[in-house]
């Protein structure tokens, strides 16, 4: 069973390909895994 927070992540991940965000204000590891660029 899938935790709230990856499922909450997943969609993250799904809104900025889509709307062509490259850049996010995370911690998180997974979204230098998916090739965005975190700040800060």
């Amino acid at each position: 069973m899938l935790s709230i927070s990856v499922l909450l992540m997943v969609v993250s991940f799904v809104v900025m390909w889509e709307m062509g965000i490259k850049e996010a204000f995370a911690f998180d590891e997974h979204f230098n895994q998916m090739e965005f660029i975190r700040k800060p």
